[in-house]
């Protein structure tokens, strides 16, 4: 038998032990998986926000498009068409989705000398001095038109912002003037850069990202942000692109691969002054509306400057602060879980270890029982059996025949009874019938109820009851039950003292009774003090001594004085005796006098 439970015992601690490297494993497994999924979520977001930046930079191309495509002059136009750049803005203003966009359409021309007009709202070109913000641009346009040139795009002026279109007369490819666009400031920033911004980086209606338009030169300036301390910082951003031109050849390489389309723009061409050969004139220029995107030669005055440029930052502070944020959360919940899952096996380990204990110990409460059960049906078959042969013939054997089967009788009753009183109270089931209850009546019913035990066993009792004690609210059978069995168990366990003391009494402190029952007997070991109150637990040393008991004894006590709203303790000292202490409350219940019948859960929450 020992070899057997030594041998499963080794089992459950090799699943044990298993299942414990097996969340180990999991949870590197987990802690592995979980990186790769930030890494790879860090780099999704960065290229997320970066074609998000370059879907503004197209928005914002499809908001200048039908500028530059109305306004373009046909092929090989013969002379200056001021009315043609009146009627066309007009009807551009009409359609627009965000008709305040341009300020200003000026012309500037040398045809007779060089003079600056400005489209009035009347739709007439008026002469005006140049604007001090245009200057460095007419120096640079000076610069195009003091040369033969061929076919120019539209250029940008990001400082103003305008966007600038030569035009010259056919067939000659001198430039005989230039028309520009000025852009408004307010309609960018606080209308379509917002709301593309919002399309391409927000959700819900909120930015997810921080986006700020900025000049990208010597001196950093801020044309558009989404926060107000956004942009002016130095912090590198997650993302960065420039809105015209080529979108990072500015900051240092060629646009990252995977950034276009299949049907990417063509690349951008050098001026025309920087293109060698005799045949450079040849290019023709492009119809009007010339379909597909937008193509704008910025305009720079020096190689510092870098123009317009999108920049963008999670509102975490960083895509690495946000993937972390994430990263970190799912790695809570993920060994959350390993958690969870480790206390369950550890509890079903506990509870099967547990389990497999009551299991044993109910197979010894069936031996022990069987044993109980057999002695006085020993007793009581052997007796009947000498009536039966004739053996009793005398009227004084009779009665002493009749005297042992009653008390066998009575031993087999009462053991079924403590049976079926523990299966009441364990299912919650024993009607409790509370009434005021004197101490020391109850004392003196336990002790005549158990005077035959207590001659048999030639055990002294000593009794000490405090005068004056009060009644207790109490169920006077359930209290009479509990001193009757730790009364029986002191017997049984008394030792070769032969003495039982039992007292009740009321402490200095605290409103409660205490009813002890004491022995000079045997003791409990310290170990074993909290097992004592178990269902079918009986202790090695008491069932080596051949001591007779169901294990069930004090379980029924601790229920039903816990029923009272009491409590039971006990101190033990081991060979020298155990003191059990009933602890009941002195001032609990109704006006004295009444009774009233009530069920174990009424009871319990008293």
């Amino acid at each position: 038998m020992t070899r057997f439970r030594f041998t499963e015992n080794a089992r459950w601690y090799g699943l044990g032990l298993a299942l414990a490297a097996a969340l180990v494993s999991l949870a590197i497994l987990q802690y592995r998986s979980n990186r790769q999924l930030r890494d790879v979520l860090q780099t999704q977001m960065r290229a997320n926000v970066q074609g998000s930046l370059m879907n503004v930079r197209f928005g914002l191309e499809q908001e200048l498009s039908p500028i530059c495509n109305t306004l373009l002059p046909s092929a090989n136009p013969q002379k200056l068409d001021l009315e043609f750049y009146a009627r066309e803005f007009s009807q551009w203003r009409d359609n627009a989705v965000h008709p305040a966009l341009i300020a200003n359409v000026f012309v500037y021309t040398h045809a007779n000398a060089p003079e600056l007009l400005r489209l009035e709202a009347a739709g007439k070109f008026k002469s005006e001095d140049w604007p001090a913000r245009f200057v460095p641009l007419r120096e640079e346009l000076d610069k195009f038109s003091a040369t033969d040139s061929p076919f120019l795009p539209w250029m940008i002026e990001e400082n103003i912002p305008a966007l600038a279109l030569p035009t010259r007369d056919a067939p000659t490819p001198r430039i005989r003037s230039f028309l520009i666009v000025q852009l408004n400031t307010d309609e960018l920033t606080q209308h379509i850069l917002p709301e593309l911004a919002n399309r391409y980086l927000g959700s819900n209606g909120h930015l997810d990202y921080q986006v700020a338009l900025i000049t990208a030169n010597a001196q950093r300036n801020v044309v558009y942000s989404s926060d107000a301390s956004f942009g002016s910082d130095r912090h590198a951003p997650d993302a960065q692109l420039n809105v015209f031109g080529p979108p990072m050849a500015d900051h240092g390489g060629p646009a990252p691969a995977g950034m276009f389309p299949s049907a990417a723009r063509p690349a951008e061409k050098s001026t025309p002054r920087d293109e060698p050969g005799p045949n450079r004139f040849d290019a023709p220029e492009p119809q009007r509306r010339e379909p597909g995107p937008l193509r704008l030669q910025t305009i720079r005055y020096s190689r510092d400057d870098r123009g317009w440029t999108l920049i963008a930052r999670h509102r975490k502070g960083s895509v690495e602060a946000a993937v972390a944020s994430i990263y970190h959360r799912n790695l809570a919940v993920s060994f959350g879980v390993l958690v969870v899952l480790s206390a369950t096996i550890v509890l079903v380990v506990v509870t099967s270890q547990r389990a497999r204990r009551l299991a044993h110990l109910k197979m010894d409460f069936v031996a022990s029982v069987s044993h109980e059960l057999r002695t006085p049906l020993t007793g009581i078959v052997m007796a009947a059996q000498n009536v039966a042969d004739g053996l009793v013939d005398n009227k004084e054997r009779a009665i002493r025949y009749g005297a042992a089967i009653l008390g066998q009788a009575q031993q087999l009753s009462e053991l079924i009874e403590q049976i079926l009183l523990f299966s009441a109270t364990e299912k919650g089931r024993h009607q409790y019938y509370f009434q005021w209850v004197d101490i020391s009546e109850i004392i003196d019913s336990v002790l005549k109820r158990s005077a035959s035990l207590i001659r048999s066993s030639a055990v002294r009792v000593e009794q000490s009851i405090e005068p004056d004690l009060p009644a207790i609210w109490g169920d006077y059978q359930a209290l009479t039950q509990c001193l009757q069995n730790l009364l029986v168990n002191s017997i049984k366990y008394g030792g070769q003292d032969e003495w039982l003391g039992i007292r009740a009494s009321r402490p200095a402190r605290g409103n409660e009774i205490v009813i002890t029952v004491e022995d000079h007997g045997i003791g409990i070991a310290p170990d074993e003090i909290k097992k004592i109150f178990e269902p079918f637990y009986r202790s090695p040393a008491v069932t080596s001594a051949q001591i007779h008991g169901s294990g069930l004894g004090l379980s029924i006590v601790q229920s039903m004085v816990a029923a009272m709203g009491g409590r039971l303790t006990v101190e033990s000292d081991l060979g020298k005796g155990s003191r059990f202490s009933v602890h009941l409350p002195a001032d609990k219940g109704p006006t004295p006098g009444e009774k009233a019948s009530v069920s174990l859960e009424a009871a319990a929450n008293r």
